[in-house]
């Protein structure tokens, strides 16, 4: 397989037995549907995606919730509430269609109901969106209560120094 970084810079990918190439959908199928939704996830799995990724960051009520950016303003029409100073409650009510009126009054998921979307042998890539290492261990107990492998998680984030000092006694 030959893919092109640029007109001038063709690469190859090693695709030799020992080497897959995965096609991970980047905050589901965020093209097709609404980005971060369970329904962008769903999407993901019917068109046979390796796995997505998600990103992850709490509620003012100690929710963890599927959304990369700190507010609701992109993602929910403009109306713009700060996650970290919103109840999952209020947030649920909110219109997280992101102008895909196919998709209108999705809502925005919490990080155990965008879990049990992943389909057996799939991979889900976790983007920690917080500083605050507080998160970690609600975060793995989610992870671990839906029973998934540790072969189909990959945790990111940012904040690297902060979440690897903590997240290794934590990881399954």
């Amino acid at each position: 397989m030959t893919c092109v970084h640029s007109e001038q810079t063709p690469f190859r990918i090693n695709e030799s037995a020992s080497v897959k190439t995965l096609f991970i959908a980047h905050r589901g199928e965020s093209i097709d549907a609404p980005e971060n939704t369970c329904a962008s996830y769903r999407l993901a799995m019917m068109r046979s995606a390796d796995g997505y990724e998600l990103d992850i960051m709490p509620t003012s009520d100690d929710v963890l919730i599927c959304c990369h950016h700190a507010t609701t303003k992109y993602t929910c029409g403009g109306v713009d509430k700060l996650i970290e100073e919103t109840t999952y409650a209020d947030l649920r009510q909110l219109n997280a269609c992101n102008n895909h009126p196919f998709y209108s009054g999705e809502p925005i998921p919490k990080f155990a109901d965008a879990l049990k979307v992943l389909l057996s042998g799939r991979k889900i890539f976790v983007e920690f969106k917080t500083s605050d290492p507080k998160w970690i261990a609600p975060m793995m107990a989610e992870l671990q209560e839906v029973g998934l492998g540790k072969e189909q998680i990959v945790v990111i984030s940012f904040f690297s120094e902060i979440f690897f000092f903590f997240m290794i006694p934590h990881a399954p």
